[in-house]
């Protein structure tokens, strides 16, 4: 997904609505589902509150649970509370920990690979740009075929150093068809992020209304959404068009070909123009 993690959370991870701190995963259950620790910060150093957090393929979570003995030391974390009301029990917790060891958690003072089964691999790349914040770049590899993409972006420690000390964890699914990462910055302050990869989550799409009209754009948004993509951005296009059309970035052919057959495009072109993403479709009337 070539759109900042952060961006992701709110839609994709709904349960972090509350001030996470930072994120430690466990892995993917016999159903495919995300296994994770959530801890919730509503103080620098107090008010610290740990979950367990059971998502689905799209990070939406269908179970939560309390994760420890939460309490409050000296301020109130109504955020917190709230989850912390709404969790399941700790005893549920520990059963739906898989009971499992922590992923590994690895700093990112250099680029790291994390190799995953069947010739799956994924290697992450924390810099630091002086007008762009702390990026977090993704090369995912499979089947002899790379793609990369900008994971995530952080601007809130710009001055502070944090993108060199920043700790990634990396779990794959059984088949290797994807990974899920937690990033956290190392600051108190900085929230963590959270994100699914895989080529195609890193194939974010652009749809340009070239005639087709908003509800044809929006049906095609749900449809490609439907079949696994992100759609990272709609514009109107510069110019109307009688036949549809697709362009993609060198590495991500495959994806925009199954775009171009869902909206009936007849080739696949270059994306050779500064956008969001990976992938751009052109919506004729």
């Amino acid at each position: 997904m070539l759109i900042p993690m952060v961006s992701l959370l709110a839609a994709a991870f709904p349960a972090m609505s509350a001030p996470a701190r930072d994120y430690h995963l466990i892995g993917f259950n016999p159903d495919g589902q995300l296994v994770y620790s959530m801890m919730i910060s509503c103080d620098a150093e107090d008010a610290v509150f740990g979950f367990l957090v059971v998502a689905d393929e799209k990070g939406n979570p269908v179970r939560k649970a309390a994760l420890g003995n939460n309490q409050v030391k000296q301020h109130q974390c109504r955020a917190g509370e709230a989850l912390e009301a709404q969790a399941e029990s700790r005893a549920v917790g520990e059963q739906l920990s898989l009971k499992a060891t922590w992923a590994k958690e690895v700093k990112l003072d250099q680029p790291h690979r994390f190799e995953g089964p069947n010739g799956a691999s994924l290697e992450l790349t924390a810099t630091d740009d002086p007008d762009k914040g702390c990026q977090l770049f993704a090369t995912w590899t499979q089947g002899g075929r790379s793609t990369t993409g900008l994971l995530a972006r952080d601007r809130s420690q710009e001055d502070n150093g944090g993108c060199a000390s920043s700790t990634a964890e990396v779990v794959f699914r059984a088949d290797g068809g994807r990974a899920a990462v937690a990033w956290n910055i190392d600051l108190a302050e900085v929230p963590g992020y959270l994100a699914y990869v895989s080529a195609r989550d890193l194939a974010s799409v652009e749809l340009l209304d070239a005639g087709a009209g908003k509800k044809a754009v929006a049906d095609f948004a749900a449809t490609a959404a439907g079949a696994g993509f992100r759609v990272g951005d709609t514009k109107t296009a510069r110019a109307k068009r009688t036949e549809s059309a697709v362009y993609a970035r060198k590495g991500f052919e495959a994806e925009a070909r199954e775009l171009a057959r869902l909206v009936g495009a007849k080739e696949v072109g270059v994306l050779d123009w500064n956008t969001c993403c990976a992938i751009s479709v052109a919506l004729a009337r």
